[in-house]
């Protein structure tokens, strides 16, 4: 990968050239892009790792997202419509303490539906694990720069955060859309796509939306997980008065969505 003033040139494993304006790295976060770009970055390690399945259950999920806290970490249900089963089928992500002593009841899928219906509290009834288990660690993780010459990092080769209300999912779509509209602006003004003004100007829109975001879920992560009992005196009220409250659970949900 060569960039260059007007463009940058990447030559293939099979020696093909290819040339662009810009190369948008959206590898992941053990991105090739950026480590060969030599941007760096810094890392979390909350000592947490989540099981992702899906369920059979026995209520319809109404095309409703439910997140459960305990001190290990969140539940998250997440509906799903399929042709067979469709309302009665939604993607679990689990999180749990990484020294969860408990292991066998995760890798038995049986264990596992008895222990996924009590531990969402039958919110959906009945639960059956229909798919297989697959496990990742959570962490944090941060490029210190969004953009290099005529690169831009986009989704997890920038950003990881653990898995709390979608806010993964969330940044990584504005991130796309932020990019949509400067590359709309630049074509309709007839000006460069790639060039160092361009990546500075997406580097700028997004540096501190995306820091703030990672911010706010890493203290929401950490606030969940802690077992001191001011913590959780503080949890605990904070969950009672935003099921209480329509008004500050309306404004907690728009500022998830980024609204």
């Amino acid at each position: 990968m060569k960039p260059r003033s007007f463009d940058v040139v990447i030559k293939t494993n099979k020696k093909i050239q290819i040339s662009s304006k810009l190369i948008i790295a959206a590898d992941g976060r053990n991105s090739n892009i950026r480590e060969i770009s030599e941007i760096k970055k810094i890392k979390y390690d909350y000592n947490q790792k989540a099981l992702v399945f899906n369920i059979k259950h026995e209520y319809n999920h109404d095309s409703k997202s439910y997140e459960i806290y305990k001190s290990e970490g969140p539940c998250t249900l997440v509906p799903l419509k399929t042709k067979q089963f469709n309302g009665y089928f939604s993607s679990v992500v689990l999180m749990l303490d990484d020294k969860n002593n408990n292991d066998k009841i995760f890798v038995d899928k049986k264990g596992l539906s008895d222990f996924i219906t009590k531990r969402t509290g039958n919110i959906l009834g009945s639960c059956k694990v229909l798919s297989e288990i697959s496990e990742f660690p959570i962490i944090s993780q941060a490029s210190l720069a969004l953009s290099s010459e005529r690169i831009i990092l986009l989704a997890e080769s920038a950003h990881v955060l653990p898995p709390i209300g979608a806010q993964g999912l969330n940044t990584s779509i504005h991130d796309i859309k932020n990019l949509y509209h400067l590359v709309e602006k630049r074509l309709k003004n007839k000006d460069e796509i790639g060039n160092f003004e361009f990546v500075k100007e997406y580097e700028n829109l997004r540096k501190k939306q995306i820091s703030s975001r990672m911010l706010s879920v890493h203290l929401l992560n950490k606030l969940s997980i802690s077992k001191k009992e001011t913590v959780s005196d503080v949890r605990k009220f904070g969950l009672s008065f935003l099921s209480n409250n329509q008004i500050s659970k309306k404004i907690a949900m728009r500022f998830g969505m980024f609204q």
